[in-house]
């Protein structure tokens, strides 16, 4: 009994250990290509003068923040219709998102005698099936599992229809 939750409690900590793993590599190859690039910067920039380094850096500056501006500015000012790379359209609704399908229930719903008295000669015929000759009685309801009960509420439908 012991040995089974040891091993359960081996495998649940495997995943992670294996995640913690896999993601310690990536942070490394990061770290790795971070430090080379900041060695390849300190070997650009090693043997020029500070007046020099001044200048390179103000112009920098200048570039990435005129560039931002620029961003800014055409993002505010720019018509919505102009060719970009991302669009955004209007959702569609649906028409009868407001309707909730009862009115035309309603309308459509209607027992006559008729028919009620078709479902009432119906219902005694399955249940004699079900006293008589059960098996045959479940083969129909296996083959059409949500028929009685649509017969049930036809019947409260007309029962709903005589009584108000």
């Amino acid at each position: 009994m012991g040995f089974t939750r040891d091993r359960k409690s081996a495998i649940d900590n495997a995943a992670p250990a294996m995640s913690d793993k896999v993601a310690e590599k990536i942070a490394r190859i990061f770290i790795r290509i971070q430090k080379l690039f900041a060695d390849k910067m300190n070997k650009a920039f090693e043997n020029m003068n500070i007046r020099r380094l001044k200048i390179t850096l103000i112009f920098f500056c200048l570039v990435a923040g005129g560039y931002s501006l620029y961003l800014i500015v055409n993002a505010v000012t720019t018509h919505p219709k102009a060719d970009s790379a991302l669009q955004i359209e209007q959702a569609n609704i649906p028409k009868h998102l407001d309707k909730t399908g009862e009115e035309t229930v309603k309308q459509e719903s209607y027992v006559d005698e008729h028919t009620y008295r078709q479902i009432q000669i119906f219902k005694a015929y399955m249940d004699s099936l079900e006293v008589a000759k059960s098996p045959v009685y479940d083969s129909i309801v296996s083959a059409r599992p949500n028929l009685m009960d649509s017969i049930q509420a036809l019947e409260q439908l007309h029962y709903s229809q005589t009584h108000k």
